[in-house]
């Protein structure tokens, strides 16, 4: 069966340009080739409340229906591919949509539901969140979706001659994925403090990424601010899971990658 590509965007809540701290609200998508279109919103309101207890839901949830109503498909659009640069342009203040990205399917409702999963799981049982395997999946299909080429589990060697191994090579990009989630970060801290080493005796051709992957339902801590400075001083960028898989898809439009 051949694979079809859609874009997808993902509606966010940043409540202050100042902390630049946002929550994902919903997907977006619509086919390049199919007159197929859909927002899946969040169900959660009571983790949005805990982003930000001053919002008023009631407004929230007729925003999300109300995005949920135009992005459908009615009698007017029924055979018209749905222009999802256009949509989006119009929600630029706390309620934004982030950069638009492209994703292959075979069934776009099942894709949809994917894309849903992966980047709202807090909307999830915690037994039904993705996996590492799964987001590591993800990943690679995104990177397959950009015709980006890579490699996986790549040893290279630090300036002792010390061995480093990368989740992904690509290019010039040495990715290092950290899981946070449900972890004893004082645990973690040794490992964290391992690869700021590693960070800093990378070979000289290679430029540390850090990708890490935290819910937000869980309770922010001095542990995670300190794994997150000791990463931001040492490493060449540092993304969170949602800004990570943003940054992959910008690499297809990279010359050489």
């Amino acid at each position: 069966m051949c694979e079809k590509k859609l874009k997808y965007s993902i509606l966010q809540y940043s409540p202050s340009l100042v902390s630049g701290e946002s929550i994902n609200l919903g997907v977006l998508a619509a086919s390049d080739v199919e007159p197929f279109v859909d927002f899946i919103p969040t169900k959660k309101m009571t983790r949005v409340a805990e982003f930000d207890d001053s919002l008023d839901l009631d407004m929230l949830k007729l925003i999300l229906q109300s995005i949920k109503n135009k992005a459908s498909i009615t009698l007017e659009n029924y055979n018209k591919i749905f222009d999802i640069q256009k949509f989006v342009q119009f929600y630029c203040n706390e309620y934004h949509f982030s950069r638009i990205m492209t994703f292959s399917y075979h069934d776009f409702d099942s894709t949809l539901e994917e894309l849903f999963r992966m980047y709202l799981p807090q909307d999830f049982a915690k037994e039904k969140r993705p996996s590492h395997a799964e987001e590591l999946q993800f990943m690679t299909k995104i990177l397959k979706t950009g015709n980006v080429d890579f490699r996986r589990n790549v040893r290279e060697w630090g300036s002792y001659s010390e061995p480093i191994r990368y989740d992904f090579r690509i290019n010039n990009y040495g990715i290092k994925l950290f899981w946070l989630n449900g972890k004893d970060l004082n645990r973690i801290i040794t490992s964290v403090k391992a690869w700021a080493w590693n960070c800093q005796h990378s070979p000289k051709d290679i430029k540390t990424v850090i990708i890490y992957n935290f819910n937000s339902d869980e309770s922010a801590s001095k542990e995670l601010q300190m794994i997150l400075n000791i990463f931001k001083d040492s490493s060449d960028c540092i993304y969170s899971w949602t800004d990570g898989l943003k940054w992959l898809d910008t690499l297809s439009e990279l010359p050489d990658v």
